[in-house]
């Protein structure tokens, strides 16, 4: 006999491990206490899937509220929890009801999940450690982002403080400073006002660093540009 509280664990476990590689993939964490709620729509589901035995269509506008609470407005991360969720949700009742097919399934599962690490690795952590991206976090906000390394980059402030170039997207966790930098370009030198933030930390070597230069933004530059100075280069 199958109890309902066993497909529900197996549904959460399923549910974080695919919230998990999400955050994984996309290098974003994840509120905390949205991934409660989430968790609690997710028995929800479960419920009204084997009481009510609600179809399909249900299900898939349910899992897109999900997705939504957990990841807001970061589309990449909404539509990859939605495809894994989708082709992977469920997938409990599929490893239950279908015993002579439960290994099948389960290898299945693993194969997917052998993929998806070793997308992250070879995309990011390899990037990463090739020294052509740095891992940098707001801290109190948990956004992790991926700063490109430029070597011909070398801004300073007009106190001397290297500046680096982040994404306009995120102008909304710092603060306007006092501070200008010039920026030479084909049509002449201008100058422009930079923003600090106390809650900026840049991975060096293994180690989380609280940046205390100046920041200025952009659009279109992925999540931002890093230069030599920063790093004592």
């Amino acid at each position: 006999m199958i109890y309902i509280e066993q497909i529900i664990l197996i549904d959460l476990l399923i549910h974080h491990t695919i919230v998990f590689f999400t955050g994984v993939l996309t290098l974003i964490n994840v509120n905390r206490g949205r991934i409660i709620i989430s968790d609690i729509l997710n028995i929800i589901i479960v419920v009204l899937y084997f009481m009510f035995h609600i179809n399909l269509k249900w299900q898939l506008g349910l899992i897109l509220i999900i997705a939504i609470i957990i990841f807001k407005k970061n589309i990449v991360a909404l539509m990859v929890y939605f495809l894994l969720n989708t082709t992977l949700g469920g997938i409990s009742s599929i490893i239950y009801f279908n015993y002579n097919y439960h290994w099948f399934y389960v290898l299945f599962i693993l194969l997917l999940l052998l993929i998806i690490v070793l997308f992250y690795i070879f995309k990011y952590k390899g990037l990463i450690k090739r020294g052509l991206y740095y891992e940098c976090i707001f801290k109190k906000r948990r956004r992790r982002l991926a700063l490109f390394l430029d070597t011909g980059n070398r801004l300073y402030d007009d106190e001397n403080k290297a500046v680096i170039i982040i994404n306009a997207k995120y102008k909304a966790y710092c603060q306007k400073s006092l501070h200008s930098v010039d920026i030479e370009t084909i049509n002449g030198s201008t100058k422009e006002v930079c923003y600090k933030c106390n809650d900026l930390y840049i991975k060096i070597k293994r180690k989380y660093i609280r940046f205390t230069g100046s920041i200025i933004f952009r659009d279109n530059i992925g999540d931002g540009i890093i230069g030599l100075n920063v790093l004592g280069g």
